[in-house]
């Protein structure tokens, strides 16, 4: 009976970036050219690591427990500062995911053991950045190999100090809105 059961979780994500080639950054200081953004772009290429360990547990002592590693090439371009098409970020990276157990909800059972995940960014007009999230499922067993199993696409409006933007889930058919404020740590 679903109504009775339960989910405890404990989980890990580390999350590394090597710069492979990284811009020299002019200054380091805020000045009015910032108006987009609250610190200055990193630019260069990188390749990203993630390295995930999750271990779930439910009512009746079922478990479900995953090691997953990915690693792939992040580029940025752009400062962010001109009106047009001054920031772009591609980001791809494969992951793989060694899992045992089950999970006994179907929403977050892990069935997709390796995967693709696309981030593309692209400052449009002025302060409106587009973002885009894609996981491209490449599990061969899958019924859903080579579908998205997960995609946002999202349009933001980027100042300084916050940013506020509208964003669609195509896979989930939802969508929301976000709102970020800048400069806390």
């Amino acid at each position: 009976d679903f109504t009775e059961s339960f989910k405890g979780s404990i989980n890990y994500q580390l999350e590394q970036s090597l710069p492979i080639y990284k811009k020299k950054i002019d200054s380091v200081y805020i000045d009015k050219s910032f108006e987009y953004i609250p610190e200055p772009i990193k630019q260069g290429i990188f390749i990203n690591s993630k390295i995930s360990l999750n271990y779930d547990l439910y009512k009746n002592g079922n478990s479900q427990e995953y090691f997953g590693v990915g690693l792939g090439p992040e580029i940025l371009i752009g400062n962010f500062k001109k009106d047009f098409f001054d920031y772009t970020r591609l980001s791809v990276i494969p992951n793989y995911k060694f899992n045992s157990g089950k999970s006994i909800f179907k929403f977050d059972h892990v069935s997709e053991n390796f995967t693709l995940a696309l981030n593309f960014d692209q400052q449009l007009i002025g302060p409106f950045l587009i973002e885009t999230q894609g996981i491209l499922n490449l599990e061969k067993d899958s019924n859903e190999y080579g579908e998205f199993i997960y995609s946002k696409i999202g349009i933001n409006l980027k100042k300084r100090s916050y940013s506020f933007g509208i964003f669609y889930q195509p896979t989930d058919q939802s969508g929301g809105l976000n709102f970020t404020l800048n400069g806390f740590k």
